[in-house]
């Protein structure tokens, strides 16, 4: 919107400057970090170019319409963004029900708090991105009580915090393994024994 206004304004120069801008702000970040492992994490990089386009937005662009109109098209966006969000709902309602169910199933059959799961044998279409199920398991298990806490860790390499889970006592994590002291008591009561391995 905002190059298509200037490209009908004329207004070569500064349109020139927002695309050198964005394309010299994306170039620094994959030259810098060509492997970025989480798209997640190079998508919230791109959040900086907001003000290379909003600035000449708000200046240039805002100022020329009465606030009322502003107001209606903001709320317009709001309420399209919301109807995106629900429609786009069911496969994050699922992965939660999947990760509850699961969770409690585990619990009833092995009387245990900490299981881990290998990557292959994991449901990655329905856990998406897995990395963030051990902090996701530790908040969903605990909403009722901090003694149900429980947690679950997907590991993505075979034999990988192969000491922590042994030993228990650890919050185990893809990126690191925290021993339960470093947790509030009163929110998490994490089991100290270890880890127990599920096959699915």
């Amino acid at each position: 919107m905002v190059s298509g206004y200037f490209t009908w304004r004329r207004r070569w120069w500064l349109l020139s400057l927002i695309w050198a801008f964005c394309l010299g702000h994306l170039a620094l970040l994959h030259i810098g970090s060509p492997n970025a492992t989480y798209r997640f994490y190079a998508e919230v990089n791109y959040m900086p170019m907001i003000i290379y386009v909003g600035v000449p937005f708000m200046l240039d662009i805002v100022r020329r319409r009465p606030s009322r109109y502003w107001i209606w098209l903001l709320a317009g966006l709001a309420v399209f963004r919301l109807a995106v969000i629900a429609q786009h709902r069911k496969p994050f309602t699922e992965r939660i029900e999947w990760l509850s169910s699961h969770l409690q199933e585990w619990r009833s059959e092995t009387g245990a708090h900490n299981f881990y799961l290998p990557l292959s044998q994991a449901p990655t279409d329905t856990l998406l991105m897995t990395w963030g199920i051990p902090y996701e398991t530790l908040l969903l298990s605990s909403l009722e009580s901090p003694d149900h806490t429980a947690t679950l860790v997907v590991l993505p390499e075979p034999g990988a915090h192969a000491e922590a889970l042994q030993n228990g006592g650890f919050l185990v994590t893809e990126f690191g393994d925290w021993g339960v002291e470093s947790l509030r008591v009163d929110y998490f009561k994490v089991d100290t024994r270890p880890y127990i391995y599920i096959e699915k």
